[in-house]
């Protein structure tokens, strides 16, 4: 699969097209190339939000996104991990960011203040920061 359309997008806060992505937008991006329509995290982000306006970053709904994950995903071995699969990071003590997996070597990402970008997984912001590996497994297809 050609990512290179999908490399250079402008970061933008909950932004999930070309004019601008954050990381889930990002992935959503790349699973609408398949025809795939990704479930949507509106109230996630109502609480990143809301705690962005506090500064509790720790005080995340982290129940909210464990169970976004269990209803939506599969969890599998980064041995296991196919493109599309979705790479959770954890930073600030929370697994907080996202991407795609594309190879044993690259993820596709968006990261606030910078353009969506392939990333090695053993950049050091990265290499001991990987939580999980999600596989969709509940899908709407736009096809």
């Amino acid at each position: 699969m050609d990512v290179s359309k999908l490399i250079g997008i402008p970061y933008k806060w909950q932004g999930d097209d070309i004019t601008g992505v954050d990381c889930y937008g990002i992935c959503i991006m790349y699973h609408r190339m398949f025809g795939i329509e990704l479930p949507t995290i509106d109230y996630l982000y109502d609480d990143c939000n809301e705690e962005k306006k506090t500064g509790h970053y720790k005080d995340l709904h982290l129940g909210k996104v464990k169970e976004f994950f269990k209803i939506s995903f599969t969890k599998v071995e980064l041995k296991d991990a196919i493109p599309g699969d979705i790479v959770v990071f954890n930073f600030i003590g929370l697994p907080v960011h996202v991407g795609v997996y594309i190879d044993k070597k690259f993820f596709l990402h968006a990261s606030e203040g910078r353009d969506s970008m392939l990333t090695r997984f053993n950049h050091v912001m990265y290499k001991k920061r990987l939580h999980a590996v999600w596989r969709v497994n509940k899908v709407k297809t736009t096809q």
